[in-house]
This record gives C-alpha cells, structure tokens and sequence, in this order.
C-alpha cells in the first residue's frame, strides 16, 4: 500500500485519537493486555510538539506513531542515539495490508537521517502476538521491565510489564 507520512496537525487530533481507542479496543477484545484509556491532552501535546506522525492511504488516514528523541524514564541507560517509537496504531479495517510495517520502515529511515543507531520501542510483555510482530519487523527483545505504581513516567506505565525491543539501523 503507498502510504504519505508527515506529521500531525491539531486539527488530526480526532483521527489520531480514534486510531488508538481503535487498537486499544481491539487489543482487549482479543483478550490481551492493551494501552490504558489515552490522555487526550498529552496526545495533544505530543501532537503540537511535532512527535506524532499520520499515514495517509487511498482511503484517508489509516495509521499513526509517535516518536520521541528520548525515553530516558524506560531507557536508563539512554545516549542519544536512539529514537523511540511510541502508540502505533493501523486501522482495523485495513489490517494486514503492511500499514505498520511501512510505518516502521518510515522510522527506521527517519531515525537513520538523524543519525541515530538504534530505533526503540516497549510493548506489553504478557501481549505475545506483538512482541512477535516486532520481532518479524527485526527488533531484538533487549529485557523485560517492571515499571512501579510510583514511578514518575506517565499513568500508563505505572505498574505495568513491559518488553523492550531494539532494531540496530
């Protein structure tokens, strides 16, 4: 599928909200353990900073991915040379036509350009179905983290299991 990749505008708010609640629903449908309810605002504030990105298809916004210069609070021992994607998300209409593959393929040029060596990203440790996606996409499962209820990173790794994951560039 030929995708156009460029970044969000406020007025794609909507449409990148209604991709993620999308994948979250789905996520929890399939029984697996998903995103936690998205904050609207910090969205808008990921959006207005420039770190949100839209994939356009044939048929309008189809998919969607943030991605952050740092992640310090998940990647301790952070230098500079990684770009962190964070909520991918494709339509569930449009699911299995390559949508996050292309994305990802997106990130790793993009990060490639800022001359970055690694492209990182966490998931759910307990979600098998997308830790082996990533891996088919070659991330490499670098350790599993427990994040404590009172960590200072955001609401939705507070007392969370991740897996986190690394594609050499």
């Amino acid at each position: 599928m030929q995708l156009a990749i460029a970044a969000a505008a406020r007025a794609d708010l909507d449409a990148v909200m209604g991709l993620l609640r999308e994948a979250r629903s789905w996520h929890q449908e399939q029984g697996v353990e998903a995103w936690r309810e998205f904050d609207l605002a910090r969205i808008a504030a990921d959006i207005d900073a420039g770190r949100v990105y839209i994939a356009h298809g044939t048929a309008g916004v189809c998919g969607t991915v943030t991605l952050m210069e740092s992640d310090v609070g998940v990647w301790a021992e952070e230098q500079g040379d990684a770009i962190y994607v964070h909520k991918l998300a494709v339509s569930r209409s449009l699911a299995g036509r390559g949508i996050g593959t292309e994305v990802l393929r997106w990130a790793r040029d993009a990060a490639r350009q800022k001359g970055r060596r690694w492209l990182r990203l966490d998931t759910w440790d307990g979600n098998r179905k997308m830790r082996d996606y990533y891996e088919r996409q070659g991330f490499r499962h670098v350790r599993d983290q427990y994040f404590a209820p009172d960590s200072p990173l955001p609401a939705d790794y507070r007392g969370t299991h991740k897996s986190l994951y690394q594609l050499e560039l």
